[in-house]
């Protein structure tokens, strides 16, 4: 007889052993990749956190990148903090080196930013002069910058020149329409308007 609590418990430890190990080697890499990486997607891959998943009992964050082994600019990061939920999705103009380079300069101003405190409105501001500082004419970056409150569940999210975000609701999908700012990093200075979404279980 099977036990499946046995083989869940094996299940569990080996995850936990293999995300422990990778930190230290490239042995996994390795393993995963099964065709090469070009120079911009190894930046880029080093962008993204280090857990494509996240789930508690409040919510549950997901991402992937497709193709892995191509993409140059495309980001998505989050960081949970106590009842902040912070997320953000990004694409950098160009799928070449240069693109995975703007990607680390905008994501590298937000984290910094995000790590000292600063509020969303601040975190796009500064992000926006950095991006706007180290690129050249016509580079820019999209994207969409978020933070819910995990106690009301409203979202205060930043729309540059990204698509409309999309929202599952009474098992019906469907954009968000809203106002879009213009993308980081067309010149400084500038702020970019805060948006409020009530978010609901489910």
């Amino acid at each position: 007889a099977v036990d499946f609590a046995d083989i869940a418990a094996v299940a569990e430890a080996l995850a936990r052993i293999v995300v422990a190990s990778r930190r230290h080697s490239d042995l996994m890499d390795w393993a995963q990749d099964t065709s090469p990486f070009s120079l911009a997607a190894e930046i880029q891959r080093r962008l993204l956190p280090g857990s494509f998943t996240c789930e508690t009992e409040r919510f549950t964050v997901a991402g992937w990148l497709e193709p892995a082994n191509a993409v140059g600019g495309d980001t998505f990061d989050y960081s949970l903090n106590r009842d902040t939920l912070h997320l953000s999705v990004t694409d950098a103009v160009g799928n070449d080196v240069n693109a995975a380079l703007l990607a680390s300069v905008l994501l590298g101003s937000l984290r910094n930013s995000r790590r000292r405190g600063a509020g969303l409105a601040d975190q796009a501001r500064t992000a926006n002069d950095a991006l706007a500082a180290h690129a050249q004419v016509g580079q820019f970056v999209t994207g969409q910058l978020a933070r819910v409150d995990l106690h009301t569940g409203m979202m205060t999210f930043v729309n540059a020149g990204h698509p409309f975000p999309y929202r599952v609701r009474g098992g019906q999908v469907g954009e968000i329409e809203l106002d879009i700012d213009m993308p980081f990093g067309l010149y400084a200075g500038r702020d970019l308007r805060l948006r409020r979404l009530q978010l609901r279980p489910g």
